[in-house]
């Protein structure tokens, strides 16, 4: 469960770092989905953070208010974030299922070329994941 995602400098490869562990670690068909969530919170957070620590550097003005009221970065950058992720779960093991925490059908589409316009879809999704690996089975 990579949530949340902070893409500072160096990001990319310190991730990789963690998911590589992981794999080395992991029986790949022991995991049922791997979720991943770039960060997102309630814009008075910032102001909360900015009165008790000063100027924290992530905090930048990159953060637009998505739908459900929260700041996020921007679709186009977040679905890069997780495009750069899953191409480097599914090196490891390439039928892994990704689940996108609280993000919109668009993103999925983009990020995983998945279609989860509904929470139908998305239980059918994680069902799949959970009643085709033997470890899982109920």
């Amino acid at each position: 469960h990579f949530d949340p995602i902070i893409p500072v400098a160096g990001w990319e490869n310190g991730y990789s770092e963690v998911i590589d562990a992981i794999f080395r670690s992991v029986d790949s068909t022991g995991i049922a989905w791997i979720s991943l969530g770039v960060l997102r919170f309630v814009p008075n957070l910032k102001d909360i953070v900015m009165t008790r620590f000063g100027p924290v550097p992530y905090f930048h003005d990159g953060f637009i208010r998505g739908l459900d009221g929260k700041s996020r970065l921007s679709a186009k950058r977040r679905i890069e974030i997780y495009q750069r992720l899953a191409e480097r779960i599914r090196h490891h093991a390439a039928d892994a299922r990704i689940y996108l925490c609280m993000e919109s059908p668009h993103v999925w589409q983009e990020a995983l070329s998945i279609h989860m316009s509904s929470n139908e879809d998305l239980s059918s999704y994680l069902e799949h994941a959970v009643t085709s690996r033997p470890h899982f089975r109920a």
